[in-house]
């Protein structure tokens, strides 16, 4: 995927350069947990110094997390196979989820939960509230266990893979809906599944940036000059040696940007040397040197950068009008906002896509919400998935929104002449319906004999009637009776079965949703193509 951002070209590119380092220390006869120090150059002008000469940038490992959980909502599918060291530790880690005063004997004990093992992957440097896949394992491998249509209750995740230990540290909880994929054979095992995005960080994790001269003075200079320009409490001074660095509200949507403009921060106070690298850089934007390390470094010079880039959005070269857009965007200079919206919506131009990303730090507010709403009727289809994938998904801006059976979200895109049903796989559970109203095609009779189900838009052109068996020894429930507009059909399916005189829906889970819609799609019932993305990789 074109990212669209600098930064994260720029500090891929880096670390890669240090994991390659970090390898060959390994190999060789060196102690590969040592600090890598550069070799010694000459002195830069003071008004070339950065913190990048300065410092080696450590970022965290992605890691693994586990925790011991319930998964229950299941139809007599479960299991109370539970070794008596797991229960005691499923005990400690309920009772830190707030859960309670629950019997927990009986309720392992029900046909209709299972105890599993939790575990996910967290990224480096996370931050709180990011979201990562889960999968789960019923302890039960018999066979007789199926987590189909299973929730995972919430379950505190831990870096510490020490069964016996009661000091556990919490960083992430795990909840929500079991997602079984589609393609999966009869030979696949039922008792492994995922909940897409059901993971949530509790606790950040810091990158280290390890001085190459260590010395209180420097890792406090180093520390006030961060914080001079990100705020309060973006850097610490943990050592003489180390600066502990957290990303900041503004960056979290684009925190390999971040890292990038950290590392640009000029090491000088000196109001004339800052005067000029700030012209200096700005004459290199003008002549398209460097460009992305020059947009980078005017961003890290800060609110002083934005009278000079100001004039630059009228700029007649479209390269230098996007850098200094995004520069100002960064800085809060809303009027970029109108620069980056024309070259976004202009079909012609060959940075919309960077320009239509750029929008995503300012995607909260209303006028840009609006925008990306008509960008969405875009008539490159392509265009307009990258659109819904990089501004809308995460939090449904410029689409209509819904959240069904708490299990997953559906947007309508009514917007759009082209029809398609999109779905993800990873990171979230998210059903978006383009193009509308996708209509079921009337005069049918649809059976899925695998999950017993009846569609039916014979008896009346206006309406579908949809029925379930949920056993062979069953009675077929009741049809329910809904329009014939898949979002409509979709609330029926998924819905949870009603009380008493409620119909209510038919409690499909959203993987046998995708799998009917997909098998719709096929036998042309829609006039609508699926399109599942990849599967969660889990450890």
């Amino acid at each position: 995927m074109n990212h669209g951002d600098a930064g994260y070209q720029i500090m891929n590119e880096r670390k890669i350069c240090l994991m390659v380092c970090l390898a060959a220390l390994a190999q060789g006869c060196g102690d590969p947990s040592a600090r890598l120090s550069s070799n010694k150059t000459p002195a830069l002008p003071l008004s070339e110094q950065t913190l990048k000469e300065a410092v080696t940038f450590q970022i965290p490992d992605a890691e693994k997390v586990w925790g011991i959980g319930i998964v229950g909502n299941l139809p007599g599918t479960g299991s109370k196979v539970c070794a008596p060291q797991v229960r005691s530790q499923l005990r400690r880690m309920m009772s830190s989820s707030h859960t309670e005063g629950i019997n927990l004997d009986a309720f392992i004990l029900s046909p209709n939960t299972a105890v599993v093992y939790v575990e996910g992957k967290i990224q480096g440097s996370a931050i709180k509230s990011d979201v990562f896949d889960i999968q789960v394992m019923a302890y039960d491998d018999s066979g007789a266990c199926n987590l189909t249509g299973g929730w995972l209750y919430r379950t505190d995740l831990a870096l510490s893979k020490m069964p016996g230990s009661s000091m556990l540290q919490t960083v992430a909880t795990a909840e929500g809906a079991v997602f079984m994929p589609p393609e999966k054979g009869s030979a696949s095992p039922n008792h492994i599944g995922m909940v897409l995005g059901g993971g949530r960080v509790v606790a950040e994790t810091a990158t280290h940036l390890i001085l190459n001269e260590p010395g209180f003075k420097e890792a406090s200079l180093i520390r006030n000059l961060i914080n001079n320009r990100f705020g309060f409490d973006t850097a610490q001074a943990t050592s003489p040696a180390q600066v502990d660095v957290r990303v900041p509200v503004q960056y979290h949507a684009q925190r390999w940007r971040f890292w990038a403009v950290i590392e640009a921060l000029p090491m000088t106070d000196s109001d004339k040397a800052l005067t000029e690298r700030l012209e200096g850089l700005t004459q290199k934007l003008v002549n398209r040197d460097s460009l992305d390390e020059t947009e980078l470094a005017l961003e890290a010079m800060g609110q002083a950068a934005v009278p000079l880039l100001g004039p630059h959005l009228l700029h007649t070269d479209p390269a230098v009008q996007l850098a200094a857009a995004r520069c100002l965007i960064n800085l809060g200079f809303s009027p970029a906002l109108s620069t980056l919206g024309q070259m976004a919506a202009n079909a012609q131009s060959p940075f919309r896509v960077q320009a239509m990303h750029a929008l995503k730090p300012m995607i909260r507010l209303p006028e840009v919400q609006q925008f990306v709403a008509r960008l969405l009727s875009d008539p490159d289809f392509e265009f307009v998935m990258d659109v819904y994938e990089s501004l809308c998904m995460a939090d449904g801006a410029g689409v209509e929104r819904e959240t069904v059976a708490g299990a997953f979200t559906l947007d309508v895109i009514p917007q759009n002449r082209t029809q398609a049903v999109i779905a993800t796989r990873s990171g979230g559970a998210h059903l978006a319906l383009f193009g509308g109203p996708i209509q079921l095609k009337p005069g049918q009779l649809i059976e899925f004999p695998h999950k017993k189900l009846t569609l039916n838009s014979k008896a009346d052109n206006q309406f579908v009637w949809i029925s379930r068996r949920t056993s062979p020894l069953e009675k077929t429930v009741a049809p329910v009776k809904c329009l014939p507009q898949l979002r409509d059909i979709i609330r029926v399916l998924c819905e949870k079965p009603g009380l008493g005189n409620s119909p209510g829906g038919l409690g499909l889970s959203y993987s046998e949703l995708l799998a009917l819609i997909g098998q719709l799609s096929d036998q042309g019932m829609i006039p609508a193509r699926l399109w599942a993305g990849p599967l969660p990789e889990l450890p």
